[in-house]
């Protein structure tokens, strides 16, 4: 019991002195799929082995399952669920069988040196005597006492009996002792407050769960969204670089026509070359970033993958009724590293009951069954005809023999007290009051972390959201220049400078609507994991499980 008070006590203060905070990041935005997520999932891993097509809901569900923070914060979970059976343990009955086999070669004579060891050769004496005395009452002849040890040593031999005599009356060759021992605690202020501990334990053990789920959704959003950007980035690149292509096809013709000079027909052929140099280095960049997220997921980096969904922003939030101090109690209510913090200074004050708990008195009930055999090696016994005293017959006993056995039982209750340690119960309940105030600045410290995390996210969503209407509108802007632009050299009234120049600007649009996207979706992930509130398709993912 004091060792597992001890590990209990190390892992109370192991716990109060980690670090309360994960990186900052996002969770999901949106869910890309309207498929259940377990149904969803299983369709993903049966998928062809060429490919496995995923959407975001599908890969948060994926990641929850063979992520390996997720999968070893669950062993976490059930090692705590162990932890509480264990404590338990200490409060029921202990059951202990005990058992022993001694050969005896030599035992001492514990009458040796006193007056008392002539007590057993004088027993010949005690049995004439009695003869004597019931010859001189039946009138009969009185023996003396050589006479009467002579009688019965022939009565003995005549009975194939063994007439000599042990030095050592009290050894016994074989001795077997079995005990069955029972111990029922009746108070143990350690013992129960370990149990509140190992409860309080569970409860921080799945708030850490909780939270590397969180920390996991928000890695594998971000890399979902990374990959897609990547590869809305090769979309765009390809189209741009389709157009250009048109474009050399068109200039080629009209440099041979003699209708414009060579150098645009070279101008615009570096100008492919370029972006298809570009196009490749940007489809390197769409594959490293899937590689990436298949090892957030857990997914093997031989298995191939395509991302379903786009960088569009579906959900906006209304900013105007997301309050600041509003958004700081949701935190406090519902963050799981928040909750972690509480759940520690739990653990703290029941590590303050465990030391206060050596004060007081352990009182347990006990019994014990005892079975002890005694068996010498020759089991052979005399018997005496009650008509004739000198006449004998000798029987074999076996070992199991009500003579060499009998059996004890005791019952009890013990009580167990210190009364003095040296003061060092008082010194460790010092510490432990020490201990719970410094858990409390932490936990002061990390509100006011969480009230600058969350005015940040606020700041940077705002900012993410009149981006993303400046450049959607832009977006417009360009695809209409460009328009113009194309109808202008089709009728021959501009060149195919101005058309490049053209869709130049809408390719940086359609970049910068892409980027704007991706931050507002990462902005509004902040915000939600800064406020406490679950990702998007984990509760689901979870509820599926």
């Amino acid at each position: 019991m004091a060792a597992r008070q001890h590990v209990l006590a190390l892992s109370l203060l192991a716990a109060a002195g980690g670090s309360p905070w994960p990186a900052r990041g996002q969770i999901p935005a949106e869910a890309a799929a309207d498929t259940p997520p377990t149904e969803a999932a299983a369709g993903a891993e049966a998928a062809a082995p060429g490919g496995v097509s995923l959407s975001l809901t599908e890969a948060l569900e994926l990641a929850l399952t063979r992520n390996y923070a997720v999968q070893l914060a669950r062993l976490d979970e059930q090692d705590a669920v162990a932890r509480i059976d264990e404590a338990w343990g200490s409060v029921y009955p202990r059951v202990d069988l005990s058992a022993r086999y001694v050969r005896n070669v030599r035992v001492a004579n514990p009458f040796a040196g006193s007056d008392a060891g002539s007590f057993f050769g004088g027993l010949d004496a005690i049995g004439w005597l009695a003869y004597n005395e019931s010859a001189r009452e039946a009138g009969g002849q009185t023996l003396s006492l050589a006479e009467y040890q002579r009688r019965i040593a022939e009565g003995q031999s005549a009975a194939g009996l063994s007439t000599s005599t042990s030095d050592n009356p009290f050894l016994v060759e074989n001795q077997v002792t079995a005990t069955l021992a029972v111990t029922q605690t009746l108070y143990n202020g350690a013992a129960f407050a370990a149990i509140r501990g190992a409860e309080a334990y569970q409860q921080q053990v799945g708030a850490s769960l909780r939270q590397q789920q969180r920390e996991v959704a928000r890695d594998v959003s971000r890399a979902f969204h990374g990959a897609l950007l990547a590869d809305a980035r090769v979309d765009v690149m390809e189209k741009a670089v389709e157009r250009v292509r048109e474009t050399v096809t068109d200039v080629t013709e009209r440099v041979e026509n003699g209708v414009l000079p060579m150098f645009q027909q070279l101008s615009a052929e570096v100008e492919l070359a370029n972006l298809e140099t570009s196009l490749i280095q940007a489809r390197a960049g769409a594959e490293a970033a899937k590689d990436g997220l298949k090892l957030t997921i857990g997914l093997p980096p031989q298995q191939a993958i395509t991302l379903r969904g786009e960088l569009t922003v579906t959900e906006r939030l209304d900013l105007s009724a997301e309050g600041f101090e509003a958004a700081v109690a949701e935190a406090e209510r519902h963050r799981p590293d928040l909750e972690t913090l509480r759940r520690t200074r739990q653990l703290l004050e029941v590590q303050t009951e465990l030391t206060d708990a050596q004060y007081l008195p352990v009182v347990s009930l006990f019994g014990n069954l005892g079975v002890t055999g005694s068996i010498p090696d020759d089991r052979t016994v005399a018997t005496q005809d009650p008509m004739n005293p000198f006449a004998f017959d000798k029987k074999t006993l076996g070992p199991f023999d009500g003579a060499y056995w009998f059996d004890t039982l005791n019952l009890g209750i013990n009580l167990n007290w210190n009364l003095f340690d040296g003061f060092q119960t008082t010194q460790r309940r010092q510490q432990n009051r020490i201990e719970v105030r410094r858990l409390d600045l932490r936990m002061q410290q990390a509100v006011d972390g969480v009230r600058g995390e969350i005015r940040a996210s606020l700041r940077a969503l705002r900012t993410a959201e009149e981006q993303l209407a400046t450049v959607q509108k832009n977006v417009a802007r360009a695809e209409l220049n460009y328009a113009h632009a194309k109808a202008r050299v089709d009728e021959g009234v501009s060149s195919r400078l101005e058309l490049r120049d053209a869709s130049n600007q809408l390719d940086q649009s359609q970049f910068n609507r892409l980027q704007a996207a991706h931050d507002y979706l990462d902005a509004l992930v902040a915000y939600r994991i800064a406020v406490g509130r679950p990702p998007a398709g984990q509760a689901g993912a979870e509820a599926a499980r």
